[in-house]
């Protein structure tokens, strides 16, 4: 297993990811919704991947997608918690059914807090 940052070069993986992560959660979208959505990540991704406010880790294994976990950075006031004001929401956590169980999901987390200290 390997765990990687996703780049630009990914976005069609993460417009896939994304997705996949949206039925799970939500359950049935309409074919218009889920095109609309589409519509709109891809230039997302793009801008967000490209300013570093958008990370995400990837488990792979033999070309595959095991796990992802995405991270959205955002700026707000400092405060005592937050001296620099620069926060993290963790968000499209998604491990498929098979990889399931053996803490992969958690692998990938847990490289998040390390990737976004690096930036």
């Amino acid at each position: 297993m390997t765990i990687r940052k996703a780049g630009i070069v990914d976005i069609p993986l993460l417009l896939r990811l994304r997705m996949d992560y949206l039925r799970e959660d939500k359950g049935y979208m309409a074919p218009e919704v889920e095109a609309e959505i589409t519509r709109r990540l891809e230039p997302y991704f793009a801008k967000h991947l490209a300013d570093d406010t958008f990370v995400c880790m990837l488990a792979e294994e033999d070309g595959g997608v095991m796990a992802v976990a995405c991270l959205v950075i955002s700026e707000m006031p400092p405060n005592p918690s937050f001296m620099n004001g620069i926060t993290g929401k963790l968000v499209n956590v998604l491990t498929y059914p098979e990889y399931r169980r053996p803490g992969i999901g958690t692998k990938v987390i847990e490289q998040l807090p390390r990737q976004a200290k690096r930036m």
